[in-house]
Parts: structure tokens; C-alpha cells; sequence
């Protein structure tokens, strides 16, 4: 039949999907040209003829066009009897067979795995919970915004919906029932305001926190912003150890559009923000005026074909940057080439054809957060779907696929209804680079120990909220079938310390650490 390569992707494909719409009673159309248009990809590279012919066949009989990808008759409401598709489906796995192997050649795709053979995972434990939002709680609709380590992980920052900042400083005390870390400060840095050229309320929620290099072993300096204004804090401690905050400068009409990110450089001296069209760069000293270096807006707004989602200054060249694209690329930009980086320097990116076209290709494919690895020669960036790790030297291809929400698969129509498929899930890289991080749903964390040589992944931290998963939990990280997925519960926000393994992931209302002895 097909090489063993396309039996054994087909299988773990298939049995995915299968876990996917268990417990369902109809499937939208969407969903199917989804499943589909990932059996047709492998399918059709060469050798695996046969496998295509068996899967047009078992489709051909529910009443579905392989070739067109389209129900042959069109359903009431677009729903079609789940029953069939996975019978369908397994038509196909009773002649390709369940595979344990999932080394197919290329990028590996990582998978849970159901073997227990020498598997000793780290003991990961929830070592401490941060409440982020003060006076105001969840029921008043405060969440966290977003969480940052400083540069030597002493220091944890966490912003919430209402513009206020919470500091955390690691604690001293080497007691046992010492926390790991301990209140520092608060303060509010943004406030409601009101763009009275365009008639709209620019909102206080904070979307980025940024340390800059330390001035002094009692003074840092941070960077905050939200929909439209960047602000400089200093922070400083007196002799009485009693730390206050003073605004130091103030970025205004930089941007038109939501800033997305900031990032601080290398140089020390400049950092770059990003809304959805443009890419500026700022020197910490020069709060009047800064300088545009990447411009995707067209002249005629109709052709508008992609929005910039995330940027990130390079750990060490000063002139180096990446952005992720609304297309799912993340492109990499050098201020020497050119003085504005509109045209890329590389672009990372997987063809479209090898992960198939549906409906929501190019929502679930838009990426939402990007890292460059402490040592700067990897990129992990996060779609919706996946967690992606890209070596600097490779364009073509991620030497790491992660699957993350492929049980989520049967339910894009719902998650689309419910606006939840636009969430925008944050990435981290662990302080040596070999574990890669992400949230969920349900208020879950997964931490995944990569290996870059066989291309391939473990899992290492499956968490929901302060209880963490082990034994066949861990190994089998989706939720059980039949469970409904709350996707009220979401965990958005994580960062990773630079040289501790401890990581801090902000689950609506709280931050919670995780660490491993």
C-alpha cells in the first residue's frame, strides 16, 4: 500500500480525530473538509496511491466527494451524522492499523504516547499561587493581562485588566515554608482615556510589561503599554526598604492601531513596539519621536491581506528582529539591510498545502505569540493549533511540531460561534532552551522537553490551575471524552525565569508557578 511513513501518520491521524468527535451527535461540514483536506495531504505524495483510493472510497460512501471536498447532497443546517464520519474513519483504520510510531520524515509531530516504558519524568509541582488583581476581582471582569520575568528571574511582574502592576521579588528566606517569591510592589500605570478625534475609549488594560536593564541594585525600570500609549516606570527602593514607583517618560502617538508587543534591545538603549500594521523603534531617552521600520499598510485599505500579530527584538544582535504575520510565517527582519525592513531578510513558514485548506485554515494558522530561544538560534512561535519550533537556519520547515489543541478539532464551529478560536495564546522557552511552553483551556499548562536531533518531544508538565497531572493523566493529556471543555478557563499568559527552572502561567484570575526539583 503506502510507504510506512503514510500508514503511520494516517493511523495517528485518524485516531486523533476519532477522540475528537467522540461523544458527538452531529459534526458541521467545516469540520470534515478540515479532516479531509489533511488525509487528502498525505495521500497525495508519492507512494501512497492506494492509501488515497481506500480513503475516497470510505468517504464516497457516507455521501461525501473526495475529490471536491463537499457533501454530496447538502445537509440540513450544515450538520452531518458524526456516527458515519467515524465510521468512515474507521473503515480506513481497520486496513491501515493503529501505529506507536510517529516518525514520518520531515518536521516530527509530536504526540502523546500511551507507552510506559521508561518513562520518569521530572516531578513537576505547583510550588506557589499570586493573587494579581487586588481590591478588584474576576466577578468584576479583572483578569491578567500579562506576566514577565526580569532578566536574572528575581523579579516577577504580572498586569491586569484594570492597568495595574504587581511586582513579586524572590524570596531570601530559605525556610521551608518560605514562598518562592514575595510581594515587592503595586502600582497603577494606565487609566481610561478618551480619543476624542476618533470618538473612542481607549480601555486601561495593560497587553505588555517589559523590564530594561537595571540602573541600580536598588532601581529597575520597566516598560508598560495598552491599547495606544507606552509609559517608563522607575521603580526604587529606600532605605526603610519601602519601594515606589515614578513615571519617567511617556510614548504617545506612535501607533494607530492596538499595540501588540514590545520588546526591549539588546543595546539596552532602544526598544520596539508593534500594532497591527507597523513596527517602530524607540530610544529610551527620546519619548517625542521614533522611527518606523516595518510599514505592511496599503494604500488602498481593501487590499489589506495580513496584520502583524507579535515581534521580538533578537536575544543578542542588536539589529535583528522577527515578526509573526496573521498568515501564520514569522518573519525575520536585519535594520542593516535596509532602512525600512519591509522586505524580510527570511521567512518562516509551512506551505500551505502540507496542512491542508477548510474554512479555518487561516484563522487556527494566524500566529499568536513568538520566542527567540535565550541563545538566539531558535524561534518557537504558537498558532492556535500548535506549538512550532524553528531552527534559524531552516526556512522551509519547524524541526518541532506540537500539537496542542488537535481534540479541539471537531469543535471549531462552536469555537468560532463563541469568538474562543481568536484567543491569542502565549509561548515560552525554558531557561536552557530544551523545554517548550504554552497554555490551554480548562486553565491547563503543557510543558514539552524537545529533542532537536530525532525531532521529537515529550511531554514533561501537564497541569490544570495548581493541580498537576501525573502517571496515565500525564500521558494522556486531552481531556477525558465526554468531558466538556470549559473555555471560560483559559491560561493565555506564560513566561519562563531566564536561569531557574520555574515558569508562571496567569490563568484568568491567578498566576501560578511551577517548578521541578
Amino acid at each position: 500500500m503506502a510507504a510506512p511513513g503514510g500508514i503511520e501518520e494516517a493511523a495517528h491521524l485518524i485516531s486523533l480525530r476519532l477522540a475528537s468527535l467522540e461523544g458527538q451527535s452531529k459534526v458541521h461540514v467545516y469540520v470534515v473538509q478540515e479532516l479531509v483536506s489533511e488525509l487528502r495531504s498525505l495521500c497525495d505524495r508519492p507512494g501512497h496511491e492506494q492509501l488515497g483510493k481506500l480513503c475516497k472510497e470510505a468517504f464516497s460512501r457516507i455521501g461525501w466527494d473526495w475529490g471536491s471536498n463537499q457533501p454530496q447532497f447538502a445537509p440540513a443546517g450544515m450538520l452531518l451524522n458524526s456516527a458515519e464520519i467515524q465510521g468512515a474513519l474507521r473503515e480506513i483504520t481497520a486496513v491501515v492499523g493503529p501505529s506507536d510510531d510517529n516518525s514520518s520524515g520531515g518536521s516530527a509531530v509530536v504526540a502523546p504516547t500511551n507507552s510506559t516504558e521508561e518513562w520518569n519524568p521530572p516531578k513537576w509541582q505547583c510550588v506557589q499561587t499570586l493573587d494579581p488583581l487586588g481590591s478588584t476581582d474576576a466577578a468584576a471582569g479583572n483578569f491578567v493581562s500579562t506576566i514577565e520575568f526580569d532578566q536574572t528571574g528575581e523579579f516577577l511582574a504580572c498586569a491586569n485588566r484594570v492597568g495595574r502592576i504587581f511586582v513579586w521579588k524572590k524570596n531570601t528566606d530559605d525556610g521551608r515554608a518560605a514562598t518562592p517569591y514575595v510581594a515587592h510592589c503595586d502600582f497603577q500605570s494606565h487609566s481610561p482615556e478618551f480619543d476624542y478625534l476618533k470618538s473612542l475609549e481607549i480601555e486601561e488594560r495593560i497587553h505588555a510589561v517589559r523590564w530594561c536593564p537595571r540602573e541600580r541594585a536598588n532601581a529597575h525600570v520597566m516598560l508598560a503599554t495598552n491599547d495606544k500609549t507606552i509609559k517608563l516606570w522607575k521603580l526604587k527602593s529606600d532605605k526603610e526598604d519601602q519601594v515606589r514607583s515614578y513615571p519617567r517618560a511617556t510614548f504617545s502617538n506612535g501607533h494607530m492601531y492596538h499595540i501588540n508587543s514590545l520588546s526591549v534591545n539588546s543595546d539596552g538603549e532602544t526598544f520596539l513596539s508593534s500594532d497591527d500594521l507597523r513596527i517602530n523603534v524607540w530610544h529610551l531617552g527620546v519619548n517625542n519621536e521614533c522611527f518606523n521600520m516595518v510599514d505592511l499598510k496599503p494604500s488602498n485599505m481593501d487590499d489589506l491581506s495580513e496584520v502583524i500579530t507579535a515581534s521580538e527584538f533578537h536575544p543578542t544582535d542588536c539589529h535583528t528582529f522577527i515578526y509573526g504575520s496573521s498568515k501564520g510565517c514569522v518573519r525575520m527582519g536585519d535594520m542593516r539591510s535596509a532602512a525600512l525592513c519591509d522586505s524580510h531578510s527570511k521567512s518562516f513558514q509551512v506551505r500551505p498545502e502540507a496542512e491542508g485548506k477548510s474554512f479555518f485554515s487561516e484563522i487556527i494558522s494566524s500566529v499568536s505569540d513568538i520566542k527567540f530561544s535565550n541563545n538566539g538560534t531558535h524561534i518557537l512561535s504558537r498558532d492556535f493549533m500548535t506549538l512550532k519550533l524553528w531552527d534559524v537556519r531552516i526556512e522551509t520547515r519547524p524541526v518541532v511540531v506540537v500539537p496542542i489543541h488537535d481534540h479541539l478539532r471537531a469543535k471549531l464551529c462552536e469555537l468560532y460561534e463563541n469568538d474562543c478560536i481568536f484567543d491569542k495564546f502565549e509561548c515560552a522557552l525554558s531557561h536552557d532552551g530544551s523545554q517548550v511552553i504554552t497554555g490551554s483551556y480548562d486553565h491547563r499548562v503543557y510543558v514539552h522537553n524537545t529533542n532537536l536531533q530525532s525531532g521529537t518531544a515529550d511531554m514533561q508538565l501537564t497541569a490544570e490551575g495548581a493541580h498537576v497531572l501525573c502517571g496515565q493523566e500525564l500521558q494522556s493529556p486531552a481531556p477525558t471524552a465526554g468531558r466538556k471543555v470549559e473555555f471560560e478557563k483559559k491560561s493565555l499568559h506564560v513566561a519562563s525565569a531566564p536561569r531557574d527552572p520555574v515558569i508562571a502561567v496567569g490563568a484568568t484570575d491567578k498566576v501560578h508557578l511551577y517548578s521541578y526539583q
